[in-house]
C-alpha cells in the first residue's frame, strides 16, 4: 500500500524588528528542534523559518506589517498573516517544497484557486 511520508516545516518568523531592520527571533529552540528532528529520522524538512526571516530582513517592516492582520486598534499582529501574507507565505512553502520532493512538484500551485 501506499504509506505516508512526513514532511516538517519549522515555523515562520514572527515580523518584530530590532532597530537595526534584523528580525528579533524568539521562537529558536522550538525551530532548531525541528531541524533536528527532521535529521534525526531523516525526513525532508522545509526551513520556512530561515526562508521567511531572510524574506523580513530583506523586505522589510512596512512590507511585512502589509502581510500581516490589525487589531481593533490598529496595531500589525507580529506573528499572523492577512489574506495577502498567507499567499505569500504559501509561495516560500510551496517554492521549497518542489525540490525537496520532486514527485508533489505537479500538485503544487504557485496561485490559490479563484
Amino acid at each position: 500500500g501506499k504509506g505516508a511520508k512526513p514532511i516538517l516545516v519549522t515555523s515562520q518568523v514572527r515580523s518584530i524588528y530590532k532597530e537595526d531592520g534584523t528580525i528579533q527571533t524568539k521562537k529558536k529552540t522550538y525551530v532548531e528542534d525541528v531541524r533536528a528532528l527532521a535529521a534525526e529520522k531523516q525526513v525532508p524538512l522545509v526551513d520556512l523559518h530561515a526562508i521567511s526571516l531572510a524574506d523580513a530582513e530583506t523586505a522589510g517592516d512596512d512590507v511585512w506589517a502589509d502581510l500581516s492582520p490589525r487589531d481593533d486598534k490598529g496595531q500589525v499582529d507580529r506573528t499572523h498573516l492577512n489574506a495577502k501574507g498567507s499567499e505569500v507565505v504559501g509561495r516560500m512553502v510551496i517554492d521549497a517544497l518542489r525540490p525537496v520532493i520532486p514527485d508533489l512538484a505537479p500538485f503544487l500551485r504557485t496561485q490559490p484557486e479563484r
